[in-house]
């Protein structure tokens, strides 16, 4: 992989890579933190510090930056192609929590079913 291999990838591209929910829910988590975050660009940096992180790798701020931008890309032509920030359908405390339990349930049930095939 080239030093710079971020440099070409799309908007699109690293959401679905690495985020993969919608903009609605991704925005939602944020809301629902201890301390909520509101900022699209603290989120985007936030995520993209996560992103750089699960490559286990050292990264630059280059790339910290260049992941941040495209993720705040991504959802701001999502929020001006359905008419605006107060078009978003945000989720609740109650269902992100309900989300997150059935994704956690999902995983256990994988995990399982990984040990199973495998004789552990």
């Amino acid at each position: 992989m080239s030093p710079k291999w971020y440099q070409k990838l799309t908007p699109t591209e690293v959401w679905n890579e690495y985020v993969g929910n919608s903009v609605e829910l991704f925005i939602s988590f944020f809301h629902i933190e201890t301390k909520p975050i509101t900022d699209i660009k603290k989120m985007c940096r936030r995520y993209a510090k996560d992103i750089c992180i699960s490559l286990c790798k050292p990264y630059t701020l280059e790339q910290l930056d260049h992941f941040t931008e495209l993720l705040e890309k991504y959802i701001n032509d999502y929020i001006d192609e359905i008419g605006g920030y107060d078009k978003l359908k945000l989720y609740t405390k109650e269902e992100v929590e309900a989300i997150e339990d059935k994704t956690n349930e999902d995983l256990l049930k994988t995990i399982e079913w990984y040990k199973n095939l495998k004789g552990y």
